[in-house]
């Protein structure tokens, strides 16, 4: 009876996201039932991203986005065994692969609750580039490791470790999300921004 005229809200594509459904009133979960609106506790997906209070859920459904069988390490993984040239692969590898999903996911979510996604993607990375190039387990290294995950300038492969990078990609969209005032500009290691950061 708010909407503007004309607007028409589709109840069945709302969601009604709770912290603990035990201790929701119940006039609320009756009247969410009763318009059709899906209840959901802890989190929920949203614009690609996860909403919620409850880290245990969210990190259930984000690692289940870079399982082995997921389509992104399976696209990895495709590309690695792919009948065409190293250039090619490397070049579809550095391009198209390496952020997909996660690099939204890196950027919507604290840290703490992206790093063994983080550390999934790195790892298909790693195996993948090993693949095309023939490494053998014997020349698998720490070394190797930091050398396919630095620039093109310094003699790396150009792929971008999603764990390394996961803070400073979170920093960013943080700070792009934030109303650039002057309070914002100048904020001190105290403020509300750095201090979540900080704790992320």
């Amino acid at each position: 009876e708010h909407l503007p005229p004309g607007v028409t809200l589709n109840l069945h594509k709302c969601e009604l996201l709770v912290d603990n459904l035990a201790e929701t009133p119940k006039e609320v979960i009756e009247k969410a039932k009763q318009l059709g609106i899906k209840i959901t506790e802890g989190s929920t997906e949203i614009l690609g991203g996860f909403v919620g209070t409850q880290d245990e859920r969210m990190l259930s459904k984000i690692n289940a986005k870079l399982a082995p069988s997921s389509p992104t390490i399976t696209a990895i993984s495709d590309l690695a065994k792919a009948n065409m040239s190293v250039q090619c692969k490397q070049l579809l590898l550095r391009n198209c692969l390496q952020i997909g999903k996660i690099g939204h996911l890196l950027r919507a979510l604290p840290p703490r609750i992206t790093e063994q996604a983080a550390e999934c993607l790195d790892r298909a990375l790693f195996d993948a580039c090993t693949e095309i190039y023939e490494v053998s387990e014997g020349e698998k290294s720490e070394q190797l490791k930091q050398r396919i995950f630095s620039p093109l300038s310094l003699g790396g492969l150009g792929l971008r470790s999603a764990k390394e990078t996961r803070y400073a990609a979170h920093l960013a969209s943080a700070l792009t999300s934030t109303l650039m005032d002057e309070s914002t500009i100048t904020a001190t290691p105290n403020s509300n921004l750095v201090n979540n950061i900080q704790q992320a």
